[in-house]
């Protein structure tokens, strides 16, 4: 099943590399820990936003899967 599982922060602007160094783990919206998780990320610009994902997920779970989402328009 999907689980919103991380606090969404809206950013103004695009990703840099150099505004990535200062971001912060998301936040966990849910407490129930789980068997296995699979992330998706959108875009992988400098990998620094799954990076802190992963780390936040970990809490819940031992077994995080990571993969970016990259299509063509």
């Amino acid at each position: 099943p999907f689980i919103d599982a991380l606090e969404n922060v809206p950013r103004e602007g695009s990703s840099h590399p150099r505004k990535n160094k200062t971001l912060k783990a998301p936040e966990l919206t849910i407490g129930t820990t789980q068997e296995s998780i699979l992330l998706i990320d959108d875009v992988a610009t400098s990998g620094r936003h799954i990076e802190l994902a992963i780390q936040s997920l970990r809490k819940l779970t031992r077994h995080v899967t990571a993969i970016a989402w990259i299509g063509a328009a």
